[in-house]
């Protein structure tokens, strides 16, 4: 639920996808994906707004009182947060807590978890799935620090009646990759960020003019101009490194949606999973992406108009 600031130029962009500081989806993952909204689907019941500000508001509040701990009080943040949980949940992470607890107290380390960005995939009945990105901090003993950022944790929220509660944290949120929200709206918004995503992280220097003519098909205003004036420069880049970025997405989820008239507004946040090659790393160098993509509806077509990497 968080915003970030959004400064970043298209080419500055271009250059951390291909690694130049330092170095596609698959079209029927993609239909897949669309083919939830069609005809033959049954109606489902769709959650509105402030259930989803619920769900998601403890979410947020569950995984940083589950992740984050101090070796002198371990027991302090998720204390705070255990009211969040269902019965099952609380009882599996107890568990898991119980065999965590000694070693956190004798490497006297301590974790510190910030909720980045967060939106639901979807929501239906008396169920939301919600994203998250989150960054994490673990310190131990004698100053050494590592830092995690972007991490993707998928968790599902159930209505208890009077309350939303948490009851699964799952960092492999790519298993929630098929699943598409239920109002049309809500899903052709992240369709659209979806294969805006595929395009931007997909660019082979065989083919950069298809490729970045369909980035360019699939935004408009600032990023659509920002993103065009790079490209003397990008290509020039990539074709001299002969890079080649290939990608997929492995999950999306919608933060902000105002309606799906002209005019209206989405944002949407992205995960991607991907592989850069260049003559700098001709054995292919690994490049996940966290993005958040902004967009709008031009005469019922929903494009981007803003994107920045999430960290």
């Amino acid at each position: 639920m968080n915003t970030l600031t959004r400064s970043a130029t298209a080419l500055a962009l271009v250059a951390v996808l291909l690694g130049f500081s330092s170095a596609c989806s698959d079209p029927e993952t993609a239909a897949g994906r669309s083919s939830g909204t069609g005809a033959s689907a049954p109606p489902v019941p769709a959650i509105g707004d402030t259930a989803r500000f619920l769900a998601t508001t403890a979410a947020e509040e569950a995984v940083v009182g589950v992740l984050a701990y101090d070796h002198q009080d371990f027991d302090a943040a998720y204390t705070a947060a255990e009211h969040l949980l269902t019965e099952r949940m609380a009882t599996d992470i107890e568990k898991t807590r119980t065999t965590l607890r000694p070693m956190v107290r004798k490497q006297r380390a301590s974790q510190d978890v910030r909720v980045v960005e967060s939106g639901t995939i979807t929501g239906q009945n008396d169920t939301i799935k919600v994203v998250l990105f989150i960054d994490q901090t673990v310190r131990r003993a004698g100053g050494s620090t590592n830092r995690q950022s972007a991490t993707v944790v998928a968790s599902m929220v159930h209505d208890h009646g009077d309350t939303w509660l948490v009851d699964e944290l799952d960092t492999n949120a790519s298993d929630a990759s098929g699943i598409q929200d239920p109002e049309p709206g809500r899903a052709a918004a992240v369709d659209a960020a979806i294969e805006l995503a595929s395009a931007f992280t997909n660019l082979d220097h065989r083919t950069l003019d298809a490729d970045t003519q369909a980035v360019l098909d699939l935004s408009t205003g600032t990023f659509h101009d920002q993103f065009k004036g790079s490209l003397p420069s990008m290509k020039k880049t990539v074709s001299t490194a002969r890079s080649v970025f290939t990608s997929e997405v492995t999950v999306a989820a919608l933060d902000k949606f105002t309606g799906e008239a002209p005019g209206d507004t989405a944002t949407v946040l992205v995960a991607t999973e991907g592989t850069v090659t260049n003559t700098n790393a001709p054995q292919g160098v690994d490049r996940d992406q966290r993005l958040l993509i902004s967009l709008v509806n031009e005469d019922g077509e929903w494009l981007a108009d803003d994107v920045t990497f999430v960290s």
